[in-house]
């Protein structure tokens, strides 16, 4: 671990809240590299998983892999929160547009355990930082260019003592990936081979998977201001007009668009139509709570009936 240096000033309120946010997550799931103990405060219930929540001391969840590298357990840990944008359409339908709407580490955490949700890149990259930063790593949010616009999509910068690496809770890449100038590192993973290459100055990194480029990732550092600014906007960018989540699972990934579910596995894929049955699909097939899923198809049917010229905006951000 290296000492990291907080986004927040010390002592200040966001910073309690993402240590007591990044406590509960490692308690959660065990993961309790200082024997840390008393984090996890008063959740809306006791124990861990779906509809259980979190209590005093946690510590229920299911212990990973022994003797792990601690980033390493860590970022498998937080594979298990999907990449859904159900708990985002939610969030746009309840509240004005502004900071009510972003879904910080506490909240992102408690649903998790709760209701088996997860979030967006930027709740997921906001969350991730803060266990990092947590557990002393030096680390900070990056952001890249997809297809759908400039700066539409967000991941995590973090320094190691080999140098400085990529996550990117958002797009399934859960374990540190090299950054390296005028180089290419690479990383099997549940989405298949990820590919990044570095220009000769290091400014920029080109990510691909599959032989086909996804994003360029900027080194420069993004200012909070920026970075919030773009959270909140996204709330209007065109993935909100459909559901989306992806899941790393065992031997490859399940993403779904609409009622539409891609299973991809080492031996081929399968295509399911949910049409019908997408809150219980999703339930039994990746925890997601029933009612979470119900809500969401709702509250997308009143964005759709409200949305001027019923059609999509051009940008489309973290798909």
């Amino acid at each position: 671990m290296l000492p990291g240096r907080s986004r927040y000033s010390s002592g200040s309120p966001e910073q309690a809240a993402n240590r007591r946010a990044a406590d509960a997550f490692l308690e959660h799931y065990r993961i309790l590299p200082r024997g840390q103990g008393q984090g996890c405060g008063q959740g809306r219930g006791q124990g861990g998983g779906q509809g259980q929540g979190l209590g005093h001391g946690c510590g229920q969840g299911q212990r990973l892999g022994q003797g792990q590298d601690l980033l390493w357990e860590v970022g498998e840990a937080f594979a298990r929160l999907p990449y859904e944008n159900l708990t985002k359409i939610l969030k746009k339908v309840a509240e004005p547009p502004g900071p009510a709407r972003r879904r910080l580490p506490w909240e992102v955490v408690l649903d998790h355990a709760e209701r088996g949700t997860g979030g967006t890149c930027f709740s997921l990259t906001e969350t991730f930082l803060a266990v990092l930063e947590r557990l002393g790593y030096s680390c900070r949010p990056v952001l890249c260019d997809m297809r759908a616009g400039r700066d539409s999509h967000s991941a995590v910068w973090i320094e190691l003592p080999e140098g400085p690496h990529l996550m990117d809770p958002g797009y399934l890449l859960h374990q540190p990936l090299p950054l390296l100038p005028g180089a290419t590192s690479e990383r099997a993973t549940s989405v298949g081979v990820v590919r990044v290459t570095g220009s000769k100055d290091g400014e920029t990194f080109e990510l691909t998977s599959g032989g086909k480029h996804r994003y360029r990732l900027k080194a420069a550092a993004v200012s909070r201001e920026r970075f919030l600014a773009l959270w909140d906007a996204s709330f209007d960018w065109s993935h909100m007009g459909n559901l989306h989540l992806s899941r790393a699972t065992d031997g490859g990934y399940a993403y779904l668009h609409g009622h539409r579910l891609r299973l991809q596995r080492e031996v081929g894929r399968e295509n399911v139509n949910l049409v019908g049955r997408l809150p219980v699909e999703l339930s039994a097939r990746f925890g997601l709570a029933p009612a979470v899923v119900a809500e969401a198809e709702a509250a997308l049917s009143l964005l759709r009936e409200s949305r001027p010229g019923n059609g999509d905006r051009d940008r489309n951000g973290d798909e």
